[in-house]
């Protein structure tokens, strides 16, 4: 063979031997500078690593004569005979390989940052940043109930892979999922610890109109407004606030819906089962305006139990608030009726005489209605 087929043999071979485009090679770094990496693959090729393509490494880590392995990109255009390679791809594609194994698992995030449309978070085990959408959120969930969304950074959640993507580099968690499945699971757990007429110590998590939630060892519960207290109030947030304690007993039980219900009612006594001695006729003291109606005032004599004043003892109405000197003139504890007079005038008051006293009271007895 002449020395030209020989060349020939030996340029077809190298061009044969030629790693190719999507395969994996052992390369030893060559030189470094401040663009990326020269490698030497097998005494024959030689490869380019731009920094770029480090991905999650920094080009001082590496050191000359080591080696490492390179994901082929294809041959340099501007350079030939010198292979593109990608040490990023490598990061990538394992990247996606633990993803897909973390598929249908329950995985851990910690909250990176918080956007309009979500949240960024990343897997505590590996790093991956990921997004939960806000309808993948679950506000109420325990880390987060109670608090701005500003607040939520740095907080763990349970999540489950919602998609994958991989040409979008796209991951979507998703944490209502796994947080209604907790929720699910406690629930039953405090239904088969508790039952009707326990006595408990609760914290106010959040207030409504129509009562306040409790929480019980991370389930919530509902106090209705019309279980709070005996004593007269106009919403739920004027008599607490979240955070409070309460002391409640549990009066309903709903099997089929998981619904649970207090009650701070019942774990008290009823004011007008246990007046105190001291409120019977001819007794004063002073008493807040709690109420108005068209035929007088109610006042407060003690918290939850409250007394009619006629409209006949003033000219001015009362405002809700005022404190009066009143007298009680008659109870009926079986109907739950009080009915008081004013021992002293003010600007809102006036003077009666004997005979509209008995008048008063008279009309007192027709117009009393049921309270408390």
């Amino acid at each position: 063979m002449s020395q030209e087929d020989k060349i020939a043999t030996l340029i077809l071979e190298r061009k044969e031997n030629l790693p190719q485009k999507d395969t994996l090679v052992q390369a030893t770094i060559l030189a470094k500078n401040s663009n990326g990496l020269y490698l030497d693959i097998n005494k024959t090729y030689e490869g380019y690593v731009a920094n770029k393509e480090l991905g999650s490494n920094n080009i001082e880590q590496f050191t000359l004569g080591s080696t490492l392995e390179a994901f082929v990109l294809g041959e340099d255009k501007n350079q030939p005979g010198v292979l593109r390679l990608s040490i990023k791809q490598i990061q990538d594609e394992k990247k996606w390989q633990e993803l897909e194994e973390l598929n249908d698992k329950n995985i851990e995030v910690e909250i990176c940052k918080i956007v309009k449309s979500g949240i960024e978070a990343k897997i505590t085990t590996t790093g991956h940043i990921g997004f939960i959408p806000n309808s993948y959120i679950d506000g109420q969930a325990e880390g987060l109930r109670n608090k701005k969304p500003e607040e939520w950074v740095g907080e763990k959640l349970p999540v489950k892979i919602h998609e994958l993507e991989k040409s979008k580099n796209k991951i979507i968690f998703n944490h209502k999922i796994i947080s209604q499945e907790i929720r699910e699971a406690k629930t039953q757990e405090i239904f088969n610890s508790i039952s009707i007429g326990q006595n408990l110590e609760v914290t106010i998590i959040r207030l409504a109109d129509f009562g306040v939630f409790v929480d019980i060892n991370g389930v919530d519960a509902l106090i209705p407004a019309s279980e709070l207290s005996w004593q007269r109030f106009d919403k739920p947030k004027d008599i607490h606030k979240v955070g409070d304690k309460v002391k409640a007993q549990v009066f309903k039980l709903e099997t089929a819906t998981k619904k649970i219900a207090l009650s701070v009612k019942k774990i008290n006594p009823d004011p007008w089962t246990a007046l105190p001695e001291e409120l019977k006729p001819g007794h004063i003291q002073k008493a807040k305006v709690v109420s108005q109606a068209e035929f007088g005032v109610f006042v407060e004599m003690i918290p939850g139990v409250e007394a009619l004043l006629h409209k006949s003892n003033y000219e001015t109405l009362p405002e809700k608030g005022t404190l009066l000197d009143v007298e009680i003139k008659n109870i009926e504890i079986e109907k739950r009726r009080m009915g008081v007079s004013l021992i002293k005038t003010d600007s809102a008051a006036v003077e009666v005489t004997a005979e509209e006293k008995i008048s008063n009271d008279q009309n007192e007895d027709k117009e009393l209605v049921h309270v408390g």
